[in-house]
């Protein structure tokens, strides 16, 4: 059997874009990119193992919305493209979700991921592709051996760990609910994760999935070594 490529869900996923009326700021006391590995890591991994909770979650979270505007991450307008009719096909979906085993985090889809960032953050990409043409598959094979399956997701303006998960599970105006799909498939059980700044959305997470993956430890020391991740 082929490698399966998730990149946009179900290949035909669209970026999880939420129109800001302006760039969120970093909120007080926000994780640095360095710290927001284990945040994040933990986050999926409550809406994985308990997907009830985050249906509480997102019942909160459906009481701020105005219309197509949700009010909240202290005071920001978010512009969404379905308002609470996404937030209630997540709760329903979720109502429905079993548990699933919790993810195990690779150095190597980290540092995948944070070659992303680096390539397409400055220039203020939103795109699985970086500017060098590659794609995640290529990225993720440059620091390993992946299984039969692999996928990625990317958030753009949030800083926190619930907001990314949240607004990955959501999927506001991605009519495959790609995203969603790739947090709750069970086929994935490793994940990396990187975060930095973005040209136009302020901030980027990129996170790559896979079923099996064994690190190059090689490959991850040269690229621990590039000036650029200092």
């Amino acid at each position: 059997m082929g490698l399966r490529i998730h990149w946009l869900g179900l290949m035909t996923m669209m970026m999880t874009m939420v129109v800001m009326t302006a760039a969120q700021a970093a909120p007080p006391g926000a994780l640095p990119a360095e710290g927001i590995q284990k945040s994040l890591l933990d986050e999926l991994n409550v809406a994985r193992t308990a997907p009830m909770k985050y249906v509480g979650y997102l019942k909160d979270h459906r009481r701020e919305f105005k219309g197509l505007v949700y009010v909240g991450f202290g005071g920001t307008r978010l512009i969404t493209q379905e308002g609470v009719t996404a937030v209630d096909e997540a709760i329903a979906a979720l109502s429905k979700q079993p548990p699933l085993a919790p993810l195990k985090f690779s150095q190597g889809l980290a540092r995948a991921a944070l070659d992303h960032v680096l390539d397409s953050g400055p220039k203020g990409l939103v795109s699985h592709e970086g500017a060098d043409g590659s794609s995640p598959a290529a990225r993720v094979g440059r620091y390993g051996d992946v299984g039969s399956a692999s996928g990625e997701c990317i958030s753009y303006g949030f800083y926190e760990a619930r907001q990314i998960v949240m607004a990955l599970i959501i999927d506001d105006g991605v009519a495959s609910r790609g995203h969603r799909e790739i947090i709750y498939n069970g086929n994935y059980r490793l994940v990396g994760i990187a975060r930095g700044p973005h040209q136009t959305f302020k901030t980027l997470c990129v996170i790559d999935f896979a079923d099996t993956f064994k690190d190059d430890p090689t490959a991850i020391r040269k690229r621990l070594s590039k000036p650029t991740d200092k």
